[in-house]
């Protein structure tokens, strides 16, 4: 889990609290770099979902994405995610936003 900030402090205590639950963390430095992991990038989700089934229907696809198995994903694929995120103006989204990314396809498996 990426994680950013400027309180060196404040960023040992999360992590320790992250490690407790069960997660590694990532530092990727000061909180002007939290646009990197912010809802909407490449790292917030997609790395950490299995592709839905393509027999899921749109309107099924919030439920599944909530039930689905997750994927552990390595620092360093987080690290190369955060560095190849570009800012597009856009913050945020919703589940739908998604759904053409994680449906399958079985053009590329």
């Amino acid at each position: 889990m990426a994680i950013t900030g400027d309180d060196q402090d404040a960023k040992t205590q999360v992590a320790r609290f992250v490690h407790a639950i069960g997660y590694d963390t990532l530092d990727i430095g000061p909180l002007t770099n939290g646009w990197r992991h912010e809802a909407g990038t490449p790292v917030n989700m997609l790395p950490y979902a299995t592709s839905a089934p393509a027999s899921v229907k749109a309107e099924e696809f919030e439920e599944w994405l909530h039930t689905a198995p997750t994927v552990r994903v390595t620092a360093d694929r987080v690290r190369d995610l955060t560095d190849a995120t570009t800012r597009t103006g856009r913050v945020g989204g919703t589940s739908s936003d998604w759904r053409g990314v994680l449906v399958a396809d079985p053009a590329h498996p």
